[in-house]
């Protein structure tokens, strides 16, 4: 999934990092900062600012209906880092187990 966009720009001759998908980076590397040992709603927290606050600065002309779009948005992607978070916490403690 992540490959496909360099592998189109190569074939096309596009910008090979314009279309790259940062998003889905930014909550794979969200993701495992759940395997550090912070208490899981202050993380949860922190991710979720740290998404608001990176969309707003990428975000022009930025107006109320706007903001609670994007304060959704900033939401669903914390909720997706703390999902796979939570997968790979829980893949790390079987491992330690083992």
């Amino acid at each position: 999934m992540i490959v496909w966009p360099v592998l189109w720009a190569l074939m096309t001759g596009g910008p090979i990092w314009a279309d790259y998908p940062w998003g889905m980076v930014a909550v794979v590397l969200a993701a495992f900062l759940y395997l550090l040992p912070i208490k899981r709603g202050l993380l949860t927290g922190i991710i979720y600012l740290a998404w608001l606050i990176g969309i707003m600065v990428l975000k022009n002309g930025l107006t109320i209906p706007s903001f609670i779009i994007l304060a959704s948005l900033a939401g669903f992607m914390t909720g997706a880092s703390a999902l796979i978070g939570s997968h790979v916490d829980n893949k790390n403690h079987q491992k330690k187990a083992s």
